[in-house]
């Protein structure tokens, strides 16, 4: 509460942002769901444009299946105005390449879907994961049926990729 309702340096603010995304997000996440959301509410409530990166990647992580935390990631990202439409269209031209190096994988090992090809796991769980945040992003626009289409795709390619081992990483109810 406090960090939202203080006014600080511009400088003070980029770092506290900074600070408060890596317990969201990336290598130095914090594993407790509370911390988290308790980042993601002071994020909200800072304001600072540098912190919209850290929300869109915790509402598109396919790994961050934690409800409290994804209340708050949705809050924070309400506050600000996310220029959705862009997001969208990176993420779409990512999905393009990852589309092709999969499709290029199933003519090259018509087997994928029946038996473990060790080429698959990684473009596979990869085009999985873009398809998610495309999904998460549509879901928070509240177009709910291209949402599932894609969440349900994102799943298939799931699941592909764990013939190798590979896991859903994320709660599929």
């Amino acid at each position: 509460y406090f960090l939202g309702q203080t006014r600080l340096p511009e400088i003070e603010k980029e770092e506290i942002v900074k600070l408060l995304g890596s317990k969201l997000v990336g290598d130095k996440r914090d594993h407790y769901f509370r911390v988290r959301a308790e980042s993601a509410k002071a994020l909200g409530r800072l304001m600072h444009p540098a912190a919209i990166p850290y929300l869109i990647a915790a509402f598109t992580d396919p790994e961050e299946t934690d409800p409290h935390v994804r209340v708050w990631v949705s809050w924070a990202l309400e506050r600000f105005r996310v220029d959705w439409d862009r997001e969208i269209r990176e993420v779409k031209a990512k999905l393009d390449q990852a589309k092709a190096e999969v499709e290029q994988i199933k003519r090259d090992h018509p087997e994928y879907a029946t038996q473990p090809v060790g080429a698959v796991q990684i473009p596979f769980s990869n085009f999985a994961v873009l398809l998610f945040k495309l999904a998460s992003i549509y879901r928070f626009m509240g177009r709910h049926g291209e949402a599932l289409k894609l969440y349900q795709e994102a799943v298939l390619n799931f699941r592909y990729s764990q013939r190798e081992g590979g896991f859903l990483p994320f709660n599929t109810q």
